[in-house]
């Protein structure tokens, strides 16, 4: 298993000598997959970056609605600030949506004072935090790495403000149990990715295989 085996050898997770800032923020439904999904990337990122309990700090958010959503990447900030830190990587599960009217981007759920979608005006005004160099930002959400004939993506955006290398996803994202093929996940799997695989509509799309492999993600270097 290696969630940044796109990233092609950059080092990730440098030591800071106040330590490394690290979070997730996931989107809130009835069966918990979204965040079932981040706590299996926080366990995989502990392990793979030795994480220090002393000195690093891992910070989760469980959002519904783009004003929770911008409020926690407010907090991120903010404790980034306050501790002396720098963002070593990043997770972000939500739904996204890829359309060519310009209303796309990272979604969720609507109200009478929000239209539900983090438009690519809106995360272009996100503060930009301070990521360690060679940081990751995933956004494991649906077609999040495919420009297509919008002409930008929402990983590409994330990339470009905030100068961190981003990863997006090239196709229709699924909960998994495996890593590196699509297992449908059951009512009590909790170890789960969220990713693109050769499955159903990017099924349709690439052509039905023997194997419903993973699809590699979309990488958007961090501007010079």
């Amino acid at each position: 298993m290696a969630y940044v085996d796109e990233l092609l050898g950059i080092a990730t997770g440098q030591n800071n000598a106040n330590g490394r800032l690290y979070f997730s923020i996931f989107y809130k439904v009835k069966d918990d997959a979204f965040k079932s999904a981040a706590l299996y990337w926080e366990q995989y990122v502990k392990r793979m970056e030795k994480f220090n309990p002393v000195q690093d700090v891992f910070l989760r958010f469980e959002v519904l609605t783009e004003s929770e959503f911008k409020q926690a990447w407010l907090q991120v900030q903010g404790v980034a600030k306050a501790k002396r830190l720098q963002v070593a990587a990043a997770n972000l599960l939500t739904h996204a949506s890829k359309q060519s009217n310009g209303k796309d981007g990272l979604e969720f759920k609507g109200s009478a004072s929000e239209n539900g979608t983090l438009e690519v005006a809106e995360i272009r005004t996100l503060p930009r935090l301070p990521w360690v160099k060679n940081s990751y930002l995933i956004l494991s959400g649906c077609n999040t790495g495919i420009v297509g004939t919008r002409g930008w993506c929402p990983a590409q955006v994330f990339s470009q403000t905030q100068k961190v290398h981003t990863l997006g996803q090239q196709g229709y994202a699924y909960f998994s149990k495996k890593w590196e093929q699509y297992v449908e996940k059951g009512a009590a799997d909790t170890g789960i990715y969220l990713w693109a695989y050769k499955h159903r509509r990017n099924a349709e799309y690439l052509g039905i295989g023997s194997a419903e492999v993973r699809l590699k993600a979309k990488l958007f270097r961090a501007p010079l």
